[in-house]
């Protein structure tokens, strides 16, 4: 049964329940040991109580488990509820910590930029000696691959749990951990593999005699810095359950985990997806930027970014029907 199908059947119960109990939602709250807010979003069919909220609700009013159950719902549609969200915020969590460090190579190259020169060695033989000369961003590929890969598998995985959320790979922690560690030393192999690079070609150019260009080093490095937040910002906004300190804080994204996930999501991606691009660019330009550049490219975007994903996130509410 779709979720917030069943969080408005069980609100209603309680709301009921509730009433002819003749208590207040502040009354109840305070026996459960919840906020009234929290009650009047599983009340209203925003939100479903998690399970011991539920439990608490049945021994504090006198009813059985069995009350918020008919015909078309069952005890087991509820406890399967349950268990999806807690996987849903399992897996966030884990996403959050992979995708935190996913791109780091990328900014790490795209700060070198500044300090490497054109052409360097790009390639070493067996005896580490340099035997092809190319561009800074040959030395890049290598990880980009890598971080491909870690975004299709993650997004297999992905499609996976969509296809079959009951399968033991996401019922057990122990498989989810051990699948995000594994994505988690590959991510450090590739930084690894690239700071290697980095350093392995520089000290081959500094025995060459080969020196970096000569600019202005501090708008490259600022532009590089600006990715790492933009995307660590975005990692939080996609990843973090609903809170009071960081995403859109507007009355309809409280409305409901929906309404959260589709406003918060959005800019998330938004955020990450464009501190990506500016990465890259970075790399593939066959200059540095200079310092109007780096802050445009920098801090101009900021704004938009959060303005466009807002009227996605309520494009998104309102063609799947939910109420802002």
């Amino acid at each position: 049964m779709d979720e917030m199908t069943l969080a408005e059947s069980v609100g209603k119960k309680i709301a009921a329940l509730r009433k002819e109990r003749g208590l207040t939602q502040r009354q109840l709250a305070d026996r459960i040991y919840t906020s009234d807010k929290n009650l009047s979003k599983w009340e209203t069919g925003k939100a479903l109580p998690d399970l011991s909220f539920l439990l608490s609700i049945c021994s504090t009013l006198g009813v059985q488990i069995t009350y918020f159950t008919d015909e078309n719902i069952s005890c087991a549609d509820i406890l399967q509820a349950q268990r999806n969200r807690e996987i849903k915020a399992r897996m966030r969590k884990f996403s959050a910590a992979v995708f935190g460090i996913l791109p780091v190579p990328l900014f790490i190259f795209a700060a070198a930029g500044a300090y490497l020169p054109s052409p360097l060695p790009v390639h070493f033989n067996a005896r580490w000696q340099a035997d092809k000369m190319g561009q800074p961003w040959e030395l890049s590929l290598g990880c980009i691959i890598v971080i491909g890969l870690i975004i299709a598998t993650l997004g297999a995985h992905y499609i996976y749990y969509t296809k079959s959320p009951s399968a033991k790979a996401f019922q057990s922690k122990g498989a989810l951990i051990c699948f995000y560690c594994v994505v988690l030393l590959l991510e450090v192999f590739n930084i690894a593999m690239g700071i290697t690079a980095l350093a392995t070609s520089v000290s081959a150019a500094n025995e060459m005699g080969l020196v970096p260009p000569d600019i202005e080093r501090f708008p490259v490095v600022f532009a590089a810095l600006m990715c790492l937040i933009m995307w660590l910002a975005g990692a939080l906004c996609a990843f973090v359950s609903r809170n009071e300190w960081v995403g859109f804080r507007i009355p309809s994204a409280y409305e409901s985990d929906y309404n959260w996930r589709a406003y918060n999501a959005t800019a998330g991606v938004a955020f990450m997806a464009y501190a990506l691009a500016l990465a890259l660019a970075m790399i593939f330009m066959p200059r540095p930027l200079n310092e109007a550049e780096a802050l445009t490219a920098g801090l101009v975007p900021l704004i938009p970014l959060v303005i466009v994903s807002y009227f996605i996130g309520k494009a998104i509410i309102k063609r799947h029907g939910m109420k802002q």
